[in-house]
């Protein structure tokens, strides 16, 4: 079984989040949790994962504890990057907001942790943009990778001739993405390399579909080339070191 984490760490959503949401606000006003850095997130997460096999599994293995905080990290540094640069506009709040969420989720030995953290209310909800919708947001044929992050409202920038790309709503079924948060909700980007060559948006396969990596699953999770359903037992006691 593969673990599954490093689908929780890339930015993949495709909706607008009301920061209202995540921190309190309606009528009874906005409570702002204190802002962290990204990779705070990240340690946190990481610290909080590898520990909660020896609470969620029946049998856990002690010697994966050092492994799986390590094999996170690394994968980690990805996200982090966006986040510190200053295009996508990283809040810390929000930030904060979604962490807490997560480790009330692993507290719980939640598996809903998983398709959360890469949803409208994860990770990419503390990555708010700084282009505006319909503007550009990169040029050339192979843009950076923190340009298809920096659209604001959650938009998708996406190529509209070949060396031009622009910051519009996400994209229906058939429509070209290199991220998938480029499609709308329920599909994912079909690519062979997400974020470096184009693809098509798809529907998201129920279990038992064929897949190459998490996003392409509704349940978020691909097992040896399939798409298997979400329990406790794989999402938490199943680390090996290796990507889902």
């Amino acid at each position: 079984m593969r673990a599954l984490f490093l689908a929780l760490l890339l930015p993949a959503c495709t909706l607008a989040l009301d920061p209202d949401d995540l921190m309190g606000g309606g009528d009874g006003g906005i409570t702002t949790p204190d802002p962290i850095p990204a990779r705070g997130v990240c340690e946190s997460l990481a610290e909080a994962y590898c520990d909660a096999e020896a609470r969620c599994c029946g049998a856990p293995d002690p010697s994966r504890r050092e492994r799986c905080a390590s094999w996170i990290a690394s994968r980690c540094a990805g996200w982090v990057a966006l986040a510190d640069d200053a295009r996508t506009a990283y809040d810390g709040a929000l930030a904060r907001a979604v962490l807490d969420e997560a480790l009330a989720r692993i507290d719980a030995c939640d598996p809903s942790l998983v398709p959360f953290l890469s949803s409208v209310e994860g990770l990419p909800a503390a990555l708010e943009g700084t282009v505006e919708p319909g503007e550009a947001c990169a040029s050339g044929a192979e843009p950076a990778t923190v340009a298809l992050h920096a659209c604001r409202e959650q938009h998708a920038c996406v190529r509209i001739a070949p060396s031009r790309w622009n910051c519009l709503t996400p994209m229906a079924r058939g429509g070209t993405c290199r991220l998938d948060r480029d499609c709308a909700e329920g599909l994912f980007c079909d690519t062979d390399a997400p974020g470096e060559v184009d693809g098509t948006c798809e529907p998201k396969r129920p279990e038992g579909g064929e897949c190459a990596r998490a996003a392409a699953c509704s349940s978020a999770l691909c097992v040896d080339g399939d798409c298997v359903a979400l329990t406790q037992t794989n999402a938490y006691c199943a680390f090996d070191g290796r990507a889902p």
